[in-house]
C-alpha cells in the first residue's frame, strides 16, 4: 500500500504499476526513483537524482554507467590522491574537509621525482643512491621506529638482523 509522498523505487530491468481499485492508475518501466502524487496530473514524479548514486556528466546529466546517456561522453577516470584521516579522499596538498596536511611518503625520491621503496626506481629504473641504509625485516615486513638503525632481532619474528634486511 502506498500513500501520498511514497517513494516507489524502480530497478534497471523492472517496472512499477499503480492500481487503485482494481483500475491500473500509473505504469512506468524507466529505472528510478518516483515520487506518488495523487494531486498532479501524472500519479508519479520522477525523483532527480543526486550524482551519489551515479556521476554527474559536464552536460549536467546524472549517469550510472560508463557513457553519459544524454550526450554519450564517457565516465571520466577517478583522480589520483591520497586518504586522509577524516575519509575524504584528496587530490592536493591539503584536505579539504578537515584541513589536514598530506602524510609524507615514505621510501626515497629518484632524480626522476619518484617516490619509491626498492633498490631501483619504478619510473626510470635508477639504482637507489647510496647513503645510510634502510633496514626492514625479510621474514615479517617489520619496520624499525628509525629504519636506518636496525636491531640485533626482529622484535616480532626473532629473525636476526642483516644483509638480507637492507632495503
Amino acid at each position: 500500500m502506498i500513500s501520498q509522498g511514497s517513494v516507489v523505487a524502480v530497478a534497471d530491468g523492472q517496472c512499477m504499476m499503480i492500481v487503485d481499485q482494481g483500475k491500473i492508475v500509473d505504469f512506468c518501466a524507466e529505472p528510478g526513483e518516483y515520487i506518488f502524487d495523487t494531486n498532479a496530473q501524472q500519479q508519479v514524479q520522477p525523483v532527480q537524482q543526486s550524482a551519489a548514486n551515479g556521476w554527474k556528466c559536464a552536460c549536467g546529466a546524472v549517469a550510472t554507467g560508463k557513457f553519459c546517456p544524454e550526450c554519450g561522453s564517457k565516465k571520466p577516470e577517478p583522480q589520483a590522491g591520497w586518504k586522509c584521516a577524516c575519509g575524504a579522499m584528496v587530490t592536493g596538498k591539503f584536505c579539504p574537509e578537515c584541513g589536514a596536511k598530506k602524510p609524507a611518503e615514505d621510501g626515497w625520491t629518484c632524480s626522476c621525482g619518484a617516490v619509491n621503496k626498492g633498490k631501483f626506481c619504478a619510473e626510470c629504473g635508477a639504482k637507489k643512491p647510496a647513503g645510510l641504509p634502510v633496514y626492514q625485516c625479510d621474514k615479517c615486513g617489520w619496520k624499525p621506529a628509525d629504519p636506518t638503525k636496525a636491531p640485533r632481532f626482529c622484535p616480532e619474528c626473532g629473525d636476526p638482523f642483516d644483509e638480507g634486511d637492507i632495503q
